[in-house]
């Protein structure tokens, strides 16, 4: 089945996204961060929001890779972004997954290896008593 979108649909999304963060309250604010952040990426902006004292790190047409604190606003955070790879497009959400999934396997590693040990424990207890 042949699909016709309009020329334009892409700049639409653009349009929509830069709205939506202007909507919120959020206004780019040019500051040494993002020079930091245009030597690893061109695409990559500080949008601020003063109502909050928030700001947002923005890719590739206004998508939020992430929101940070006002301290958190350093050469750290440019660090931070240069370790999510931008073949995925800047999509923290699937750094944050990956790192929620480790976090997972750990902790039922560790759960197993508490009730291998317990159950040792307990097998050391029973047959010393008999």
């Amino acid at each position: 089945m042949l699909e016709i979108v309009r020329e334009d649909y892409h700049f639409d999304t653009v349009v929509m996204s830069r709205n939506h963060l202007e909507n919120r309250g959020f206004f780019p604010y040019p500051c040494q961060v993002e020079d930091w952040l245009k030597e690893h990426d061109t695409d990559l902006e500080v949008w601020k929001n003063a109502r909050t004292n928030k700001y947002r790190i923005v890719g590739v047409d206004y998508w939020t890779i992430m929101e940070i604190d006002a301290w958190q606003l350093s050469y750290g955070i440019v660090e931070h972004i240069k370790r999510i790879d931008s073949r995925r497009g800047y999509r923290a959400i699937n750094e944050l997954n990956a790192a929620d999934e480790r976090h997972d396997r750990n902790q039922q590693n560790l759960l197993e290896d508490i009730g291998y040990n317990l159950a040792k424990d307990t097998r050391k207890m029973v047959s010393t008593m008999h």
